[in-house]
């Protein structure tokens, strides 16, 4: 082909193009200036002129983006909330396995396990209606274990309690999951059955099978100490014995706590109120705390 013939060649091919180009205009997605194919751009690529679609494009944008933003806010504002119904213990069964639930109840009992070596430990509490009418094993694992110590939210029996976790059911096992510390709100009661007074003598003797599970204040004089095995008998009318016991759970909270106290002392203990064998009953103290030295016998 000659040069002549490749010139009007080239003319031709931009006739026709031009002439595609002009149809074109006007057409969504078009350039209205050239004709060229824009598409979602918002200027033509040849002759950079402004598409009229520009602004709506900007709208679309600008309203997407505060659409993400408003549905960020939302799911921030509504991982806030408790999403964990509030369920009674007595009511809790299969329906919900696996479930997020929250409850409130008074801890009956508290089990402490750890591993030889040290690698995991484990709390297990019951909590029981306060009504009475049913009650679960709540589970507290390794890692939040820790973090009860590290913030000595220290559970122990006679507390009220608020928990939320997640239900496991396998067979005959079913328990809470405590899978957080923030997860559970204590409430450790102030009045004492005896209107801010200890319970003493016989008195104390009369009355201490009413009050088991609540906290109460006693006091009397030490008569024996077991430091290895934390705990030491009192007596409170010289005839009567009732054991004050610091329980592994409490130890696991308070690694530094000791027995100061000696036979012949003067004490006054506050705690929960068990019975450590028939006719025997038992103190448990929350922490060293509970335990104050206030004179010795003559």
């Amino acid at each position: 082909m000659s040069e002549d013939q490749k010139n009007k060649y080239m003319v031709s091919l931009q006739k026709e193009s031009q002439s595609e180009a002009n149809k074109n205009k006007g057409k969504p997605g078009f350039c209205p200036n050239c004709g060229a194919y824009v598409g979602a751009f918002t200027r033509c690529s040849v002759c950079r002129a402004k598409m009229p679609h520009s602004t709506k494009l900007k709208i679309i944008q600008i309203a997407s983006i505060l659409g993400v933003i408003f549905g960020l806010v939302m799911i921030g504002i509504y991982a806030q909330q408790d999403p964990a119904p509030n369920v009674s213990i007595a009511d809790i069964g299969r329906t919900y396995s696996n479930a997020n639930i929250s409850i409130e109840g008074k801890i009956t009992d508290v089990g402490f396990y750890q591993a030889d070596d040290f690698s995991w430990r484990m709390l297990i509490l019951t909590v029981s209606d306060v009504v009475g009418w049913g009650s679960i094993e709540v589970k507290i694992f390794t890692e939040t274990v820790d973090e009860l110590i590290q913030t000595r939210n220290i559970p122990v029996v006679g507390d009220y309690c608020e928990i939320r976790g997640s239900i496991y059911i396998k067979g005959s096992d079913m328990y809470l999951n405590l899978e957080s510390s923030s997860y559970l709100k204590l409430y450790r009661i102030t009045e004492f059955p005896t209107n801010g007074e200890p319970i003493n003598a016989i008195e104390f003797y009369d009355v201490y099978e009413e009050h088991i599970g609540e906290r109460v204040y006693v006091n009397g004089t030490v008569e024996y100490v077991n430091s290895e095995y934390f705990f030491f008998y009192i007596n409170t009318n010289h005839t009567n014995d009732l054991r004050v016991s610091i329980s592994d759970y409490v130890r696991l909270f308070s690694p530094w706590i000791s027995l100061n106290v000696i036979a012949g002392e003067i004490v006054e203990v506050k705690g929960t109120l068990g019975e450590y064998a028939e006719g025997i009953p038992e103190i448990l103290p929350s922490s060293e705390n509970d335990i104050k030295i206030v004179g010795w016998e003559d």
